[in-house]
């Protein structure tokens, strides 16, 4: 349910950003996802969905760029990338002293707008 809020936030930020621009209409919205993010692509693509219709994104796409997640030993300043999420130990020195480096990211990009006044351009 927390994604809900989360694509609702996404969405008041691409209006904000489309109207600044002075955009008719969105055509698109790109969104950084990160793999230790717990928001999940398929519910945030269903809420997008269900609540961009009589909105100036109402026909725009969600576009995902996903990130890995890097995490860097604070024992031995080993840098690596979990090859899954119960993989939290240094695989250099076995320590469990870690930091995460990338992603835990969420967030709006950037945004492909139509500034046609006519709506078709």
């Amino acid at each position: 349910m927390h994604e809900l809020y989360a694509t609702q936030s996404l969405m008041e930020h691409a209006l904000r950003r489309a109207s600044e621009a002075g955009a008719s209409r969105i055509l698109a919205a790109y969104v950084v996802n990160g793999a230790l993010s717990t928001m999940e692509a398929d519910s945030v693509r269903l809420y997008w969905n269900t609540i961009k219709p009589g909105t100036p994104a109402e026909g725009a796409a969600l576009i995902f760029r996903h990130v890995p997640s890097e995490l860097i030993c604070l024992s031995c300043d080993y840098r690596f990338s979990p090859s899954g999420e119960d993989d939290l130990i240094c695989p250099a020195c076995g320590q469990v002293r870690l930091q995460v480096l990338a992603g835990r990211e969420f967030y709006l990009e950037a945004i492909d707008v139509d500034t046609a006044s006519d709506g078709h351009g």
